[in-house]
């Protein structure tokens, strides 16, 4: 049920997952690193089943005779004399005869199953008694909420290592926040939120043996975030008045409150990654510290409660009932064929920040004509009205079939931003933007919140695989094919081997209540004011996801191999080495001078532990790679190993004053990738760290080296789990509307006066008031003027 509970469920925003290649047949191991690792995190992690009894990989004793579910609740630490319950009738609550147990001293328990196997995926629940403590501090458990996990059949008769903790809580929250309530994509979508490679489901309070130092550290962060995550929800919970909590059932409670956490999981993230810089030691770190930032304030408030709307509760039947069917093609038969003019539109609210300065100024040039209007002896002009500075504007994106040709259509993605021209008027109308207006200067692309110069697909450079060489992509326009059955649809590029798949999914906005559907269907801001209206017969929306089919492969080239792209003074013309992605640094020479080779920017592996820093110019080693991390202080990485291994390690170093550097803890890892279509080496950094430009507002993938043209040049690998929009900085969306709905939405807004122009019409007729009362005031200034014309009129 769609309640203001779960208000947010359906505004899911992923961010980048940065993908890991498994190689084989590594050549080289830091043995002596990978030692101390494994001494720290020794664990069982399989389960013997030779005798009566066998263990759930952390030592507990498992009696074989009947069928078992274990594993283990925790938090920052082990929750022990916790319930915990099977939720086999799936109402996301433990009821009366459902499996159950209570955790021991480790946080860890078992049920056994008498009526055999566990056959289906099934809700894990764990909840606190007024006996339940952390069992590290002894600190009572002093929340109410649920940790949700999940148990999945393995054909076995045991199923063991089911991790609960507010990681795999965040995973259920996703899973219902989700039209599709894929699980599989709620861990992806958690996962590209944390930023994180390993398995997110894993207990990060004891990971499994045999880890390389970069992924032991990512547990160690990941334990971070849980630690912050469940600060965060007790505070909530403890902020939300009885009288609130006492209307709501248990998973209700525990969605409102991780509603709430999916919003500020962005600050959590950020917040630990600069904590492993600054805190490195964990003993150090406290995420109650963290939450008391006040940055924090608004997300630990109770958040509202109130009753579902029959709309809402009518829209979330709609959503889950969709119809697989794509506007953009028609079934015929066997055979599908594209729509020329097919699209939809999906929308996006802001406030205009400028509302108060353009109200300021029309009284300014009112009180300037009033005075005039004195002088000349003529009737006063009436007062403007002032904005509301609670209006919003918006922003449409709308994908069209341009063009069709057999069974493919190409697909251009416009943008739309409503305008107004007369600073003396408030209405506003429809404005398309496109990369054309966008070209000619006639508008600001930047001052969009989803800016044309990537909200086509391909605006991207990229290897062509067919060409073997790299070039830009096609004119920012995507080819859509249809794939399997019809809503299912594919984009591709012959140049750049760029490929993703959208689905649609079709259902009717017919006598709903508007209000209720945008505040739930539309991005952004919510509608000012209480009035609404009720959706006619033919409006409909869409509910579709984009995903990559296969990963993108990137790196910075111009068109034709010519143009400086080199922005530092010095360095080499691109007419010269054909592109600026080049890896300064090589050992022992100068910033001034790329390596040509990947040796050139490897250090031997009895250096890695050393005090070595090279020669210093500039306070910066010039024999390292500069990457950004998460704090504003200059990092370096160095990259140990031998050209003829397969994979090293990457040593990060922070500037601590000028010609003064520190040793990370953290590290890194390079990899030479087997299944590339050509020779790269790919990096793989520590969370919240990017090589060169690869956080452009966004994680653009992890970089990569590759030789080319006598030079070693970077790019990057962009995974087929990537959220489209994230990749080609678009706002994020999930739903979208036909032209039918879309029109009623923005007329009738329009028509109850809450909508204004973008804020850059905003500012030009700002720029026209002040011209305008410049000229006022230059007239009443001749007439006050000795010789002026003083109060006569013509």
């Amino acid at each position: 049920m769609i309640t203001e509970l779960t208000h947010k469920r359906f505004a899911a925003a992923p961010l980048l997952l940065v993908g890991v290649m498994v190689l084989t047949g590594c050549k080289w191991d830091n043995s002596e690193d990978y030692q101390i690792r494994s001494e720290q995190t020794g664990t069982e992690d399989s389960i013997e089943t030779g005798d009566e009894t066998s263990n759930d990989g952390s030592g507990t004793p498992i009696d074989n005779t009947d069928p078992v579910v274990s594993g283990v609740a925790a938090t920052s630490e082990p929750l022990e004399n916790a319930n915990v319950c099977l939720d086999i009738n799936d109402n996301a609550q433990c009821d009366e005869g459902e499996p159950s147990t209570t955790t021991d001293s480790r946080g860890e328990w078992i049920i056994r199953l008498p009526d055999g196997r566990l056959t289906t995926s099934t809700r894990v629940i764990v909840t606190t008694t007024d006996e339940t403590r952390l069992a590290d501090s002894g600190e009572i458990a002093t929340w109410n909420f649920p940790l949700f996990g999940w148990a999945i059949p393995n054909g076995t008769d045991t199923v063991s290592g089911v991790f609960v903790s507010p990681i795999s809580t965040l995973v259920e929250n996703e899973i219902n926040r989700l039209p599709s309530g894929d699980r599989d994509e709620a861990i992806r979508n958690v996962a590209s939120k944390l930023g994180t490679t390993v398995n997110i489901l894993e207990n990060y309070l004891n990971p499994p043996a045999g880890l390389t130092p970069t992924e032991q550290d990512e547990y160690q962060r990941l334990e971070r975030i849980a630690e912050v995550v469940n600060e965060l929800a007790i505070e909530i919970d403890r902020n939300i008045p009885d009288e609130d909590r006492a209307s709501l059932t248990p998973d209700e409670l525990g969605n409102l409150i991780f509603d709430q956490i999916n919003d500020g999981l962005e600050q959590v993230v950020e917040d630990v990654n600069r904590s492993l810089i600054e805190t490195p030691d964990n003993r150090d770190f406290d995420g109650e510290t963290v939450i008391q930032q006040t940055v924090y304030d608004e997300l630990k408030a109770a958040p509202e409660i109130s009753a579902p709307s029959p709309t809402l509760t009518e829209l979330e039947t709609r959503i889950a009932n969709a119809q697989n069917n794509s506007p953009f093609f028609e079934k015929s038969g066997f055979e599908t064929y594209p729509v020329n003019g097919a699209q939809t539109i999906d929308l996006h609210f802001f406030r205009n920040p400028l509302i108060s300065t353009l109200n300021a100024r029309r009284a300014q040039l009112h009180d300037l004509e009033v005075e005039l209007a004195n002088l000349q002896n003529t009737p006063e002009p009436p007062a403007p009205s002032m904005r509301d500075t609670n209006q919003i504007y918006y922003e449409a994106r709308r994908r069209i079939a341009v063009d069709t040709e057999l069974d493919a259509a190409i697909v251009d993605i416009q943008i739309a931003v409503p305008r107004n021209n007369d600073f003396r008027s408030d209405a506003t109308s429809f404005q398309i933007i496109s990369e054309t207006i966008c070209t000619d200067g006639d508008f600001q692309c930047d001052e969009l919140m989803s800016k044309p110069g990537r909200v086509r697909a391909l605006v991207w450079s990229g290897f062509s695989f067919r060409e073997q060489t790299i070039q830009t992509g096609h004119a920012g326009q995507q080819r859509y094919l249809p794939l399997f059955e019809l809503g299912d649809i594919v984009a591709n590029s012959q140049s750049t081997q760029f490929s993703s798949e959208m689905n649609f999914r079709e259902f009717s906005l017919d006598g709903l209540d508007a209000r209720d559907v945008i505040e739930e269907l539309v991005g952004g801001e919510s509608v000012p004011g209480t009035n609404s209206f009720t959706f006619g017969s033919e409006a409909k929306a869409y509910t579709f996801s984009e995903a990559l089919v296969a990963e993108i492969v990137l790196s910075t080239w111009p068109a034709g191999g010519t143009g400086n792209l080199c922005d530092a003074p010095g360095l080499p013309d691109a007419s010269v080495t054909g592109s600026c992605n080049l890896v300064y640094g090589r050992i022992g020479t100068t910033t001034g001078q790329p390596a040509q080779t990947f040796a050139d920017a490897l250090y031997p592996v009895a250096q890695q532990n050393s005090d070595y820093t090279s020669l210093l110019e500039n306070g910066k080693p010039v024999d390292a790679l500069a990457i950004s991390g998460p704090t504003d202080d200059v990092f370096v990485a160095r990259l140990f190993g031998s050209a003829s291994n397969d994979d090293g390690i990457i040593k990060l170093y922070r500037q601590s004053e000028l010609g003064d550097w520190e040793t990370l803890q953290l590290t890194g890892r390079w990899e030479r990738s087997q299944e590339a279509s050509f020779e790269r080496i790919d990096l793989h950094l520590p969370a919240g760290f990017h090589y060169s430009d690869a956080k452009l507002g966004f994680e653009l993938g992890h970089a990569y080296l590759f030789e080319r043209d006598g030079y070693l040049r970077h790019g990057w690998v962009v995974p087929e789990t990537v959220n489209v929009d994230s990749l080609f900085n678009r706002k994020q969306v999930r739903y979208a509307f036909n032209q039918e709905a879309f029109n009623q939405i923005i007329t009738e807004l329009n028509r109850l006066g809450l909508l204004t122009e973008h804020p850059y019409y905003t500012r030009q007729l700002i720029e026209d008031v002040e011209a305008a009362i410049q000229q006022t005031q230059e007239q009443i200034d001749n007439i006050n003027s000795p010789g002026g014309s003083g109060g006569q009129t013509e």
